[in-house]
């Protein structure tokens, strides 16, 4: 698909609405722009990357989830996966 816009004096650039509904794009997206040598991208910033933003060590820290009670075994761990996996591919019809 072809389209033609227009830059306004304040540098901005309405994205015609055919590519904004082919590509789901809505108010808010966020764009990078890539120079490249053939000329410029223009690359939606995906969903996690526009999400990520720098931790410090503590906040990180603080997101790890504190477990009490004894710790499983590896064969445990291959069990609750695989029964998980089961109950999900039950619930789909599958």
């Amino acid at each position: 698909m072809n389209v033609r816009t227009t830059m306004s004096s304040k540098g901005q650039i309405v994205v015609p609405k055919p590519l904004r509904d082919a590509h789901g794009w809505t108010a808010g997206t966020e764009f990078d722009f890539i120079e490249t040598e053939e000329g410029v991208i223009m690359q939606p910033v995906s969903v996690h990357e526009a999400d990520l933003h720098p931790l410090a060590v503590d906040e990180f820290l603080g997101m790890i989830p504190k477990v009490s009670g004894p710790r499983l075994t590896d064969e445990e761990i291959g069990r609750l996966v695989l029964a998980e996996a089961s109950r999900r591919f039950d619930a789909s019809g599958n």
